[in-house]
């Protein structure tokens, strides 16, 4: 184990905020995610950059994806 904000990692830590509101008849949920990391490196720029932007969306994505089945399979 390393130290907390230790690492060889771009990212360094990340947070995550979910809120849940009832309303209108169902539940509308909010999620936010924050993450703190490194810069890249000019050299690996080209190559990680693009994985940068797009696996945080993706992660989300998924999230809200699996929160949604886990509460369509509890109203079955």
């Amino acid at each position: 184990m390393l130290p907390e904000d230790y690492g060889p990692g771009y990212v360094w830590r990340t947070f995550n905020i979910t809120r849940l509101r009832e309303r209108d008849g169902g539940v509308y949920m909010e999620l936010e995610m924050l993450a703190l990391s490194r810069g890249i490196p000019v050299m690996l720029r080209w190559l990680i950059q693009p994985l940068a932007e797009r696996l945080p969306r993706n992660i989300l994505q998924v999230t809200l994806e699996q929160t949604r089945d886990a509460v369509s399979q509890k109203m079955k």
